[in-house]
């Protein structure tokens, strides 16, 4: 840096300091000569210091004046006195300098332990007084930064001179570090777009930034660094993107259960969506029809945010919420580590996607005005989060218990080791096609589901409190104990349907045909209500929702390659000599289920043996490959890893004794090869009265 600059600063630093310290005026004079003076004999040539009684003409706008000279400095130097904290403007030159050394942390590439600030103690730091959470909150942050402390140091001392000495050799390598080479321009376009800002790397950096559309990536950015974050849209159309990538970058820094302090999100309540006027509105002739494409889209969107924090959230440390009026603004408020909060509020254009909103950058106020206003949009939102029944299966063969109720981000969590049960539904999809019914699955992705990515599976969801409303009093307090009844049952069956595919005119109501037991080792099991169920076959699915039409041959298939992957992970397992008897038992049975008797035989001698032969690893993978089945919607190619956990245990039992009733083609000649077949017959009664079996599954630490 010796004799030139980037031009890229108007100043290389900017004192800051109290205007009423009048007692302190001369030392604060001492302090700037003689960095002048050091800056000089270092690099060759004058420090460009911005001191506001040297700079500021009699008949300046001085605020305007100060803030751009602020936002134009590479460096500010903060003199501390006790009335440096408690002076306003001081406190906002802080605050806006500390905003922009966030900004340009990652553009200059600084290290963790470098700052763009260097407070000078000119009292002693024990007399610092903080009267207000803003003042304390100041005072915090320049304690945790590099401080030279001339306090009880004369000027005229050799230490003094040490002092400022080394702080200018620190001030040369910092300006060194964030000016660089070049002098790009900033454009017109900037100015007009950004308004009096700083320049870094080629454009304006301001106080306020405005920017069209959603900035995903600075979004992103923010909501890793952010230690809790209050989200606010009509539809957050594109925040679980952005979720699961500042979670996984959270998570490489700081460890695998990291996460926000809290996070709220808050959505608009349904019954104001006929309201909104967005792309929906011009894109579609009726307003009934926009008004179905925008429910069924921002409820897309709402259960994909909820799949995303039930697979990864911290319980007890995410809350999504609906407001039940038109919302006030919509934006973003991020609480730093440091204590700042930057908020982001988006204005929306009418018969436009959030896509086009102007998005407004700022910190927020010394007073946390923005704080408050997000604060109380989320106290007058309700919690969106599904109540499940807790209970047990009744005496009556069929029946189940509701005792108790919890919210869904609070059940089925590994290692629990709980005993309770929760009630839910499997709803057996299928329309009539060109050649007669054929059954409906979705394969589970994060947009459509929870648990079981890349799984084919029919329809499935709890039975929960919504659905009991007959089982509530007036205040929706709960009547005591209940048996779940046949119109509960068909109520999860209809909102399901409803959330997941906006179904709500059925050709038929949905008919039980069964009920199954489903065991988990670590966690609360279920009892499902096996529900047939036709669709219209006018209905048309959309991308994400991933539901297509299956042939039973290829959901055998799907099933055959399953039982090849299961027999992999349980050579792999770690598991008492006990338990893999049991799991090899399990694999043994279903390799007889789909005619695999030699290969059935193989696994048994290997498992008795305690040795696995790399032969058989090696034939197993082949049939495993062999038998992959993929789908392909909106150009993507999705590789189905096996059949929905309950659907795998009870296919042969339930599954396609229900295909036979429905009159799907292929599974009346399945079902006759397997009576025709005594082994296989053997297996399929064997393996159905082990998947009922609860102390044989809780057994098995693996699904197999």
């Amino acid at each position: 840096m010796q004799g030139s600059v980037r031009n890229e600063w108007q100043y290389d630093v900017f004192v800051s300091y109290a205007r009423s310290d009048e007692q302190f005026s001369g030392r604060i004079s001492d302090i700037t000569l003689r960095i002048r003076e050091v800056f000089r004999s270092l690099t060759g040539r004058e420090l460009r210091l911005f001191l506001d009684r040297e700079a500021i003409s009699t008949a300046s706008l001085w605020e305007q004046r100060i803030m751009t000279a602020v936002e134009n400095s590479a460096i500010l130097i903060a003199i501390q006195t006790p009335s440096y904290f408690t002076s306003q403007w001081c406190g906002r030159e802080w605050d806006v300098f500390t905003m922009l050394e966030a900004e340009r942390r990652d553009r200059h590439e600084l290290r963790p332990y470098e700052s763009l600030i260097f407070p000078i103690l000119l009292t002693d730091a024990t007399l610092m007084m903080a009267p207000s959470p803003d003042a304390h909150r100041r005072v915090a942050e320049m304690r945790k930064r590099q401080s030279i402390n001339i306090s009880q140091v004369s000027p005229q001392a050799d230490e003094f001179t040490e002092l400022v000495t080394r702080l200018v050799r620190d001030l040369v390598v910092m300006l060194d570090k964030v000016s660089g080479s070049g002098n790009p321009e900033v454009s017109s376009t900037d100015e007009q777009r950004f308004g009096a800002g700083t320049r870094e790397s080629g454009r304006m950096i301001p106080l306020v930034a405005t920017h069209s559309g959603a900035d995903q990536q600075r979004f992103t950015r923010l909501l890793t660094e952010a230690r809790a974050a209050t989200i606010v849209g009509v539809a957050n159309g594109w925040v679980a993107d952005c979720l699961e990538a500042a979670l996984t970058a959270k998570r490489l820094r700081a460890g695998p259960d990291t996460f926000w302090d809290h996070l709220h999100i808050v959505f608009l309540a349904d019954d104001m969506l006929p309201f909104i006027h967005d792309e929906f509105s011009v894109g579609f002739p009726s307003r009934a029809d926009a008004l179905r494409e925008r429910v069924r889209r921002y409820g897309q969107t709402k259960r994909r945010v909820m799949s995303l924090l039930l697979r990864f959230g911290t319980a007890g440390r995410w809350t999504l919420y609906t407001y039940p009026y038109l919302l006030p603004f919509v934006g973003n408020i991020f609480h730093l580590s440091d204590d700042r909060r930057v908020v982001q509020l988006a204005i929306p254009r009418p018969s436009r996607s959030e896509n086009d909103n102007l998005y407004i950058d700022f910190l927020d106020r010394v007073d946390q005005y923005f704080e408050s206003a997000f604060r109380e949009v989320v106290e007058a939102s309700r919690e969106e989060h599904e109540v499940v029944l807790v209970g047990s299966p009744g005496w009556r063969p069929g029946t189940f218990i509701c005792r108790s109720a919890r919210f869904r981000r609070s059940v089925l969590v590994e290692g629990r080791n709980s005993d309770d049960w929760l009630a839910a539904v499997l709803v057996l999809t299928w329309r009539q096609g060109e050649e007669g019914p054929e059954p409906l699955l979705q394969v589970n992705t994060p947009h459509n589901s929870t648990r079981e990515m890349s799984k084919a599976s029919h329809v499935s969801g709890y039975v929960n409190q919504r659905d009991c409303s007959q089982q509530r009093g007036p205040d929706d307090e709960w009547l005591g104990e209940f048996e779940i009844d046949p119109v509960s049952i068909e109520a999860a069956v209809r909102r399901e349907l409803a959330a997941d595919f906006s179904i709500v005119e059925l050709p038929h109501q949905p008919r039980l045909t069964g009920t199954v037991r489903f065991f988990y080792p670590d966690k609360e099991n279920l009892f499902f209500y096996v529900v047939e169920q036709e669709l219209p076959p006018t209905h048309r699915f959309t991308a994400n929702v991933q539901m297509f039409p299956w042939a039973v041959s290829d959901l055998l298939t799907v099933r055959r390659n399953q039982v090849f992957s299961n027999a992999l992970r349980m050579f792999d397992a770690t598991m008492s000599d006990n338990q893999r008897d049991r799991a090899g038992r399990i694999v043994g049975l279903n390799l007889r289920a789909h005619g695999e008797l030699e290969l059935a035989r193989s696994v048994a001698d290997a498992i008795n043996r305690r040795q696995v032969p790399s032969s058989l690893v090696a034939r197993i993978q082949e049939d495993l490959v062999g038998t992959a089945v993929y789908r392909y919607a909106a150009g993507r190619e999705l590789h189905i890893d096996g059949l929905a956990g309950l659907q795998y245990r009870a296919f042969f039992s339930h599954l396609v004794p229900a295909y036979v009733n429905i009159g799907i083609r292929g599974s009346a000649a399945l079902l006759a090869a397997i009576s025709n077949d005594s082994s296989r017959a053997e297996a399929v009664q064997e393996l159905a009265d082990l998947y009922n079996d609860g102390e044989f599954m809780v057994s098995i630490p693996i699904e197999v």
